[in-house]
């Protein structure tokens, strides 16, 4: 499986599609939960993150995840979500990259003024800054790809 592009084949089983740490997701709505389940446990499993900790980086995960699945490639069953990541004790990585069109990371109202604070979404991008920081969170492709980096200070 690869994070570039839709790899072709038979359609795989649940616990299939979550084997190893590089998957290639369908963009059906229920997929990015129950990936996101997965990731925390693989988290716990390597240990060394404690109970906050692990609840922000499944929060970033999952936010990432839906992002890309709901506003990028808007839950098209044809589209794909490609994940990769990697957990140690010390430090915890995650890339991932849709099929949609992209969009401007600034351009996301900040939920603390304005439009933001009224608006039903938009709060994901802020939030995984404030857990991430500024060099934690990076957005490439013209929006496509997010890669999220937290480490132990």
């Amino acid at each position: 499986m690869s994070i570039n592009g839709p790899t072709e084949g038979p359609a795989q089983s649940n616990n299939e599609l979550f084997e190893g740490n590089n998957w290639v997701l369908p963009s059906t709505e229920g997929v990015e939960a129950e990936a996101s389940g997965v990731f925390e446990d693989r988290i716990k499993a390597v240990g060394g993150w404690n109970e906050e900790e692990v609840f922000f980086l499944k929060l970033c995960f999952d936010e990432a995840l839906t992002n890309a699945m709901k506003h990028g490639n808007k839950f098209d069953p044809n589209k794909k979500a490609f994940v990769n990541f990697s957990i140690t004790k010390e430090r915890v990585y995650i890339k991932i990259k849709d099929e949609g069109e992209g969009f401007t990371v600034e351009k996301v109202p900040s939920p603390l003024e304005g439009e933001g604070l009224t608006k039903g979404s938009g709060r994901g991008v802020f939030l995984m800054k404030q857990f991430l920081g500024e060099d934690g969170l990076k957005y490439s492709e013209g929006g496509r790809v997010v890669e999220m980096t937290k480490e132990k200070k």
